[in-house]
């Protein structure tokens, strides 16, 4: 029987965006992979700051933009994941960056854009990410000191209430 030889196909070309950012930043290990949309790009927590003030003010990058900012759990660590976007160069960027769960903190970008101010209090609000160095991490959507964080894998559903019951028959 003759062997078959099977491809071995390697992941798809990450773009140019990436390569914009190796050269703003060379020596800043950056983790690159390409989506339907973007160019995605991982990066250590210690190099965060330092590859959002790049992405922001390097002439090559120029995002100026922050499209949406998400959290992720992943159960033993967060993550959080940067849309930005560049209407002078017409390119879009997902920087990652994650973190151990029990250390859930990462520098600020609100002073970049305008706009994390609100991403990141609603993050901090439903994951219980820490952005160091926030000027104002006060709840949007739920009372202060509500005590857990709602879209934490970890946080237990409740109990269906008495009332609830009767409403979800009807």
């Amino acid at each position: 029987m003759a062997h078959e030889e099977t491809a071995v196909t390697a992941p798809p070309p990450t773009g140019p965006v990436f390569g914009l950012f190796e050269q703003a930043l060379p020596g800043v290990p950056l983790d690159g992979a390409q989506t339907p949309i973007d160019t995605s790009i991982s990066v250590r927590r210690d190099d965060f700051s330092r590859v959002m003030d790049a992405a922001k003010n390097d002439d090559r990058l120029a995002f100026d933009y922050l499209r949406c900012l998400s959290g992720v759990d992943w159960i033993e660590d967060l993550e959080v994941v940067y849309h930005l976007w560049s209407f002078r160069h017409g390119h879009g960027v997902a920087i990652k960056v994650r973190f151990p769960a029990i250390d859930a903190h990462v520098p600020t970008v609100s002073h970049l854009w305008g706009t994390a101010n609100w991403h990141e209090r609603e993050t901090y609000e439903m994951y219980g990410i820490v952005f160091d160095g926030h000027p104002d991490l006060r709840p949007l959507l739920t009372e202060e000191g509500l005590g857990y964080y709602p879209l934490l894998k970890s946080q237990p559903l409740a109990d269906i209430e008495d009332w609830q019951e009767d409403y979800l028959q009807a």
